[in-house]
């Protein structure tokens, strides 16, 4: 979702995607190879690593390092240290402030520079201990309990607590006047979990309810230096917390203080960004040695997708993901001469889709967000549903995606255990759109499409202008509505850009862009609840409409449901919801590609990977580079 919904989440949050983005978290072992769909468990270990409540992870005892208990790298191979690793971005971050980060232009860089108690394996897509060496899960189901490794620190050298656990929790992501996503997938009942320090190392939460999705959404939230960012909790001139403007681009970057494996060395804007080893980091191999093994990454910021791909086969990159399908075939036949190897995932956890503004309130100054002329068409169901009858999406994954591709059929990943494959479907069929658009009281002067009022049906088209498969693809959208007699004037813009416009001044009409995603529903929160901060099509406006709160109260049902097949049929029922009032009108699911130069070694790459880092460095300590 802009899960970045906009791009957010990862955890997997939702996040507004920049597609044709190259950086990341962190990264994981073994040499390139082909690679089948990954395995997805729903089975409890899925959610913790744990088997039943009162039962308990830890990680691996310790060879050798400072951190008294330190993460060992289990499944990669030895790597040597030193040496940098080359990617590409699209577009600049907007912040370096992961609270306030909603798409992966900036959730990408960040993800380098923290971490939280747990993390997903891209490959298992188990919960795995992180910051927190072990959890323990009281009889109810409604206390969790992490211990932190003694000895870890920030990358400043002072030491990371329980104090900084609680202050993440208490007051940051607690805070409401902080505009952050990362409550949306905490609440149950719309109250947080309470956190409270037990001792040094320990930190308790306590959920009024058990809470199913709890490790992957509270597990993954970024912990935060209390002793750095404490201080901007002051109020300004508006009575905002500083901390909202704090850690901007115009930040001394080197003064960054983070928990994962870089820092930040140097931001030159539109050029680069220099990441260095985090000399403090927590992590060893087999051997005793401290992660990351790299010194550096270096991720250059380019202006599209077509030149992130010649970037790579100018060999000026080591990883190129995801590859675009119009590039397969080529990169294909040059793995021999090349010396990379293209790998291939399954399909992309990711959603695109097209999206009308339903807002029908006004801004500060009295004036409606979206004309009401417009407002009356957008929120007409059979408006919506005839607009997706009328994408011909077979022609765009033929014609786009070189057969790489197929429908994206509903609101979660086909890969995911929660998936829905019953719902609602919307063929090609530009018949079944005009006789919706004629039920709906539309039709046609000549060749406009006019409403009962005889207003032109006519708004603007916006999308990503860096990606050529996108422009191309909502091209393709603007000329299916335009044979129902549509005026749509087509306008592609800056990404960063078009994710302020979702976000800040809901200056739209419709919108063609995509969320990450996962295996988990629950933390799609953020878009799909009606008062969750990246519930796009009808952006931080009070009130909901009945489906919307039936919605709401799935999702409340599905995160205190502990039985697998119970929340199975719960979100079953969401997705039969979505595709049958069509919020977000889903267009096609691309398979996840990347390539991997054969000189980085502990790369292993699925469909979830990008979902985890937005560039498949899930486990990028472990990450090296032959020399």
């Amino acid at each position: 979702m802009l899960q970045s919904p906009l791009i957010k989440g990862m955890t997997v949050r939702v996040i507004l995607t920049a597609c044709c983005l190259l950086p990341a978290a962190s990264l994981v072992s073994g040499c390139p190879s082909e690679s089948n769909n990954p395995t997805v468990s729903s089975s409890p270990g899925a959610y913790g690593s744990v088997g039943a409540y009162g039962a308990t992870t830890t990680s691996t005892a310790p060879v050798a390092a400072t951190i008294k208990n330190p993460r060992i790298m289990k499944d990669g191979k030895l790597g040597k240290p030193g040496g940098a690793l080359r990617l590409a971005q699209i577009a600049d971050p907007k912040t370096f402030n992961y609270m306030l980060a909603k798409e992966v232009s900036s959730t990408g860089v960040l993800g380098f520079l923290f971490e939280g108690l747990t993390e997903q394996n891209a490959i298992t897509s188990k919960i795995e201990p992180a910051l927190a060496e072990k959890w323990e899960i009281s009889k109810d189901g409604k206390s969790y309990t992490f211990t932190l490794r003694q000895g870890l620190q920030w990358s400043d050298g002072q030491p990371l607590t329980a104090d900084d656990v609680v202050f993440t929790f208490n007051d940051l992501v607690a805070n409401t006047k902080i505009p952050s996503d990362w409550a949306d997938g905490l609440r149950i009942d719309n109250k947080l979990p309470k956190v409270e320090k037990v001792d040094a190392l320990r930190v308790r939460f306590t959920t009024i309810k058990p809470f199913a999705p709890f490790l992957r959404s509270v597990g993954v939230t970024p912990i935060l230096p209390k002793h750095v960012l404490a201080e901007t909790l002051a109020a300004d001139s508006q009575g905002n917390p500083k901390f909202n403007q704090f850690w901007g681009l115009d930040t001394d970057v080197q003064k960054i203080v983070g928990n994962g494996p870089f820092t930040i060395d140097s931001f030159s804007a539109g050029q680069r960004i220099v990441l260095i080893k985090n000399p403090y980091y927590w992590r060893v191999d087999a051997k005793g040695t401290r992660l990351p093994y790299l010194d550096r990454v270096v991720l250059m910021l380019v202006k599209d997708s077509d030149t992130v791909m010649l970037r790579f086969k100018a060999n000026e990159t080591d990883i190129l993901d995801p590859v675009q399908p119009k590039d397969y075939q080529l990169l294909k036949m040059g793995e021999p001469s090349g010396g990379y190897k293209v790998i291939r995932g399954g399909p992309d956890f990711g959603t695109l889709f097209l999206m009308f503004n339903m807002k029908q309130t006004k801004n500060k100054e009295g004036k409606y967000f979206v004309d009401p002329v417009k407002q009356k068409w957008f929120n007409t169901t059979k408006f919506r549903q005839a607009v997706s009858f009328a994408i011909d999406r077979p022609s765009i994954i033929r014609n786009f995606f070189r057969n790489l591709a197929k429908p994206q059929l509903s609101a979660e990943s086909e890969q995911s255990p929660f998936f829905n494959p019953h719902v609602p479907k919307y063929e090609y069929d530009p018949k079944k759109a005009e006789q919706l658009l004629k039920e709906a009281g539309f039709k046609k002067a000549g060749n406009v499409l006019q409403d009962s009022a005889g207003h032109p049906v006519e708004f603007v088209l916006l999308t990503r202008a860096d990606d050529p498969v996108r422009v191309a693809l909502t091209s393709q959208i603007k000329t299916d509505l335009d044979k129902l007699g549509m005026k749509v004037t087509f306008q592609p813009m800056d990404f960063n850009a078009l994710v302020k416009r979702i976000d800040e001044t809901s200056d739209w009409d419709a919108i063609v862009i995509g969320l990450t995603g996962g295996v988990e529903p629950h933390n799609g929160a953020n878009v799909w609840l009606s008062n969750g901060n990246m519930h796009m099509f009808r952006m931080k406006e009070p009130g909901a409409t009945p489906w919307e709160k039936e919605i709401d109260q799935l999702f409340a049902q599905g995160a205190v449901t502990m039985d697998e097949k119970k929340r199975k049929a719960i979100y079953d029922r969401y997705q039969e919801i979505a595709s049958e009032q069509v919020p977000f009108i889903y267009t096609v699911n691309q398979e996840a590609m990347a390539a991997v130069r054969s000189n980085v070694g502990n790369f292993r790459y699925s469909a979830l990977a990008p979902m985890l880092s937005l560039a498949s460095l899930w486990n990028v300590s472990e990450v090296y580079v032959q020399q």
